[in-house]
């Protein structure tokens, strides 16, 4: 880890981690081949009777602690040196932990004897175990112990809720983060950059910025959108550093999605956490766009560039921006009506209608349609191929794109009769020209028809986005959040 510290730092890249904080995983030292005798426990009962290396079944004198198995991970007691998972607990006396693995996680089966303690392993869903307090410190000084001996600069306390394990709440969580602090060398005291699962005021002193909000629980724009929104006005409210948590940069991420990133940053002048795999971005191909993207809107953000009334607007989930550079410092900021629908391949009777018609409210002048169109293959079935596209707005202006489309291919306009088809991950496949006019959105109320003609039957869909867009603001670095 030295090695690559400062192999990084020679090239101006300083390198930090992320660690579960106190959790413990089945194969580090602290659980096998001895288990510490701090690992955290719930409880624990006795032994009611002598058991040798071979039982599979242990017989206590209490079902409590045990029989509780909505928490219950890793089924796992401990008596003496020896892990051992249970699948079940009997339903009557004598109680009996049944179907037994002995020596589990590479401890040693023995022989135990009538009245030792048998005490039921805390864990949590991730398959780990946790601490008691003492160990929590030892766990803390270990992770300063590494930062003090590589320079290490940066750390993310993900799971300080895992301190729960000591029995201390909250102060527990607290604690872990003090302990680190406390045992860094002078030099690196105030030095690294610091962020946690859960904030805590005792702490406001030592934590660089809190930063929550996972990416993993649904969509690019979905995932504890909500939690994260709130977390910015706690933030604000005690003068931490705004921080709208992790965000995954993934094969399908659009620049619509990161622009809607960007924005939500600029509006509450927070940063935020990407998480990056070159492999990923040499995959999507909007990669080169997407990182000059925030480098734009981040050179303006962090510049306070964008004034009170942006920042106001920009704050809101529901409204969408493009931003542009003009010149050194000075940008455009364009806002969007965006409005998303769904068109689905139907069955119907000869004749009858397969088309489907969507309003569209544009505040703004009229203006050629911008629309981005997705195709998606139906559950049941690997999807139809679509043969041509038509496109009506309020029954005069249509369009027929004629096009080979496949399940997960996009279609995109900018409001041009030159139209992008992607595949699923942002590779342009291929330019249309279609040699005329995109239909125009009346300012106020429209009616848009969509229909596409599938190659054979199915459940296929598409997904369409509308957009018109406004005049441009402007944003200077000399106008300073004005």
């Amino acid at each position: 880890m030295k090695r690559c510290v400062d192999k990084a730092e020679k090239q101006g890249i300083h390198v930090g981690l992320h660690t579960l904080s106190n959790f413990i995983s089945t194969n580090d030292p602290y659980v096998t081949p001895i288990p510490d005798k701090h690992l955290a426990e719930v409880g624990a009962s006795e032994l009611t009777d002598d058991i040798d290396k071979l039982a599979t079944e242990v017989p206590c004198r209490s079902p409590v602690f045990f029989n509780q198995m909505k928490n219950n991970n890793l089924h796992s007691v401990l008596i003496g040196t020896e892990i051992i998972r249970y699948k079940e607990v009997s339903f009557e006396k004598p109680w009996m932990l049944k179907e037994c693995i002995r020596g589990a996680f590479g401890t040693a089966a023995s022989i135990h004897k009538r009245g030792e303690p048998v005490m039921k392993l805390m864990d949590h869903s991730y398959k780990t175990f946790l601490t008691d307090n003492n160990l929590s410190e030892e766990v803390a000084g270990r992770i300063a112990s590494l930062f003090n001996y590589t320079g290490l600069s940066q750390i993310s306390f993900d799971g300080l809720e895992g301190n729960w394990s000591t029995g201390m709440g909250q102060y527990g969580c607290q604690l872990f983060v003090k302990n680190w602090y406390d045992k860094l060398v002078p030099e690196l005291k105030g030095k690294i950059i610091n962020d946690a699962s859960m904030p805590g005021h005792f702490n406001w002193h030592i934590n660089t910025r809190y930063n929550w909000g996972e990416p993993w629980y649904a969509g690019f724009r979905e995932s504890q959108t909500q939690y994260r929104l709130k977390n910015q006005d706690y933030f604000s409210r005690n003068f931490i550093p705004g921080m709208l948590g992790w965000f995954n940069l993934a094969t399908e991420t659009s620049i619509e999605d990161i622009e809607w990133l960007l924005a939500r940053a600029a509006g509450f002048d927070a940063g935020f956490a990407l998480c990056v795999d070159n492999k990923i971005t040499t995959i999507n191909g909007q990669s080169d766009i997407i990182f000059e993207a925030i480098k734009q809107w981040e050179s303006a953000r962090l510049t306070g560039a964008f004034s009170i009334a942006q920042k106001l607007q920009l704050k809101d989930v529901s409204n969408e921006f493009h931003f542009e550079t003009e010149k050194p410092g000075e940008w455009k900021l364009y806002p969007y009506q965006v409005k998303r629908y769904v068109h689905e391949q139907r069955v119907r009777q000869p004749g009858e209608p397969v088309f489907s018609i969507f309003d569209f409210e544009n505040p703004y002048q009229s203006q050629p349609m911008i629309f981005i169109l997705r195709l998606l293959p139906g559950a049941s079935s690997n999807g139809s191929m679509v043969k041509k596209i038509i496109l009506e707005v309020n029954n005069y202006s249509k369009i027929e794109i004629p096009v080979d489309l496949e399940p997960f291919q996009t279609i995109k306009s900018f409001g041009s009769s030159k139209l992008q088809v992607f595949d699923k991950n942002w590779k342009l496949l291929k330019v249309i020209d279609l040699m005329e006019k995109i239909p125009n959105l009346s300012e106020g109320g429209n009616k848009i028809v969509f229909d596409a003609v599938f190659a054979d039957q199915g459940s296929s869909s598409f997904r369409i986005e509308i957009k018109t867009v406004g005049a441009a603001e402007s944003v200077r670095t000399d106008q300073k959040g004005n």
